[in-house]
């Protein structure tokens, strides 16, 4: 069966770890502490990462979130601080958003720092997961995606 995701909840943030796939979800309204604690973890967890294996990571942002230019280039920074790590354990990447402006916003850190891994921009985290598949064989795409939305569903609730 599906192994049980380590999750971590941050503020307007979530992150799901599978076994090879690890999925972000990154919500419309996070405030300043959230999105430190956010870059942190992102941080940790290429770090914390096994240089033997390569996971796929997934990355939800539904709508246009306060992803301003200082935001992005604090993620480019840790991006491009940990390119060879990111290289060496990224098997594929997918960026899941239905707003245009965002898919905008992640080319241009893509073009600020070329990921040197397979990746993609799409609407759906269905989309993503499927796009993953290609580069990691034998993961449940289906059992993934019921369990990431059910996280969705329940943060979401405690949210509001």
């Amino acid at each position: 069966g599906l192994e049980t995701p380590k999750v971590i909840i941050g503020e307007g943030w979530l992150v799901a770890r599978f076994p090879r796939i690890h999925c972000t979800y990154f919500g419309p309204s996070v405030r300043a502490e959230g999105f430190d604690a956010h870059i942190d973890q992102l941080a940790n967890d290429i770090d914390q990462r096994s240089s033997y294996e390569r996971v796929g990571v997934l990355y939800y942002v539904p709508e246009s979130a306060t992803i301003d230019s200082t935001r992005r280039r604090r993620i480019a920074k840790v991006l491009t601080e940990r390119r060879n790590k990111l290289e060496r354990t990224t098997a594929a990447y997918a960026m899941a958003t239905s707003s245009p402006f965002v898919r905008g916003v992640l080319t241009t850190v893509f073009w600020m720092a070329p990921p040197g891994y397979a990746n993609k921009m799409v609407e759906t985290p269905r989309q993503g997961l499927a796009f993953i598949g290609q580069h990691i064989h034998d993961i449940d795409q289906a059992g993934i995606l019921d369990t990431f939305e059910g996280l969705l569903l329940e943060h979401q609730r405690q949210a509001s």
